[in-house]
């Protein structure tokens, strides 16, 4: 998808910030924070990333249970080559 749509837009955005009912039921959003599934998320990101150069990759997130928590999480991203960081 973001390969499809990188030409038509300034950046691809992974958003890992829904804490929706419907998003824990489907794995995706804030969901997508916990320890377990970080490789995941890194793969996605580093896979958008390859898919959409030389448009960059963002990822909105919410913080973690710590800052360490969070910090850690965000070096994880910035290894996987997202651009943009929001938090919400």
């Amino acid at each position: 998808a973001a390969a499809l749509v990188a030409s038509e837009c300034d950046a691809v955005d992974l958003n890992l910030g829904c804490p929706q009912l419907r998003a824990r039921e489907g794995v995706y959003g804030a969901y997508l924070l916990d320890r377990h599934l970080w490789p995941t998320v890194f793969a996605c990101v580093r896979a958008m990333a390859t898919a959409a150069a030389p448009t960059p990759v963002s990822c909105k997130i919410r913080l973690l249970s710590t800052r360490n928590e969070t910090l850690e999480f965000v070096q994880g991203l910035q290894q996987a080559r997202c651009s943009l960081l929001a938090v919400h």
